[in-house]
């Protein structure tokens, strides 16, 4: 018998959701929109697909180095995993070791209507990761990313059209990168990489490509383009300025002490960029869940 007020919903949550999983065929999941924008944060709901088909619901397998709460698999192979919150946010190293194994992810709060959810309807989460995962609502599916791009283009005298999703796969080579911690109004610490692509435009001229790299669900999006001659610092400069004011739009704070670095630097695993080795974090929320200094 559990007998830890928390232990004992954490539990309970995860024995319940497990055992109406082995009575469904598919799990779709509402989560927030994301956006931040303007310091007020959207309260959008948005419906994801989250799994379908599976055929095993297993709990607190081992894979190495994780062990999820739930895992759903199909024909043994694993499709989503499923983290429940009692005390702790899934840490970035268990979230970069999911994306390592390809495994889309969930993580929902205990108690808070997972202990009595339902086949057939949708499952509050707080954090949805997966390529399938709706991020924004339509009235902020871009702002941040092509409204932003724009905004920054013209303030360098210049017109740039918007790239596109099929776009994003010819950003050029890597030519900086820089990690920032994002921390945002709700929800949990986000670490991620901001890399800057080089791609000869002509003869005259280079497009230099700010892009989020977004390791865990293998995804990119595009921040803010510049045009410049060359690769120098003063384009590098031009490129900083929309990085920050992408952040400072986007966030509460940020942390992003190792300036920008080669590509030549960049880890051969994406993933070591989450460790606390790679940059120390510098802030957690206190009791009354606001940001203060670690």
């Amino acid at each position: 018998m559990l007998r830890e007020p928390e232990s004992a919903l954490h539990y309970n949550t995860k024995q319940w959701l497990a055992s109406k999983l082995r009575a469904s065929e598919t799990l779709s999941v509402v989560t927030k929109c994301a956006s931040s924008a303007g310091n007020v944060r959207c309260n959008t709901d948005l419906t994801s697909k989250a799994a379908e088909g599976w055929d095993e619901v297993r709990v607190e397998t081992f894979i190495d180095p994780v062990r999820p709460d739930i895992l759903l698999e199909r024909a043994g192979a694993a499709i989503l995993a499923i983290e429940i919150r009692a005390t702790h946010a899934v840490s970035d190293a268990k979230a970069a070791r999911l994306a390592e194994l390809g495994i889309p992810w969930i993580e929902v709060v205990a108690g808070g209507g997972c202990d009595k959810w339902e086949p057939g309807t949708t499952l509050p989460a707080i954090r949805h990761e997966s390529a399938l995962a709706l991020k924004f609502c339509p009235d902020h599916s871009q702002p941040t990313y092509t409204r932003y791009a724009d905004s920054a283009t013209a303030r360098l005298g210049r017109a740039s059209e918007s790239p596109t999703r099929a776009d994003l796969r010819g950003h050029g080579e890597r030519w900086r990168f820089r990690v920032v911690d994002c921390y945002p109004y709700l929800g949990p610490r986000e670490r991620k990489v901001f890399s800057v692509y080089c791609a000869d435009l002509d003869a005259h001229a280079i497009r230099l490509r700010l892009v989020d790299d977004d390791v865990v669900v293998v995804a990119s999006f595009v921040v803010a383009e510049v045009r410049a001659s060359t690769g120098t610092t003063e384009s590098l400069r031009k490129v900083h300025a929309c990085l920050r004011q992408h952040v400072e739009e986007t966030f509460s704070r940020f942390d992003s002490p190792q300036m920008w670095l080669d590509s030549r630097e960049y880890p051969e695993n994406p993933a070591e960029v989450y460790s606390d080795d790679f940059m120390p974090v510098k802030y957690r929320r206190d009791a009354n869940g606001a940001w203060e200094a670690i």
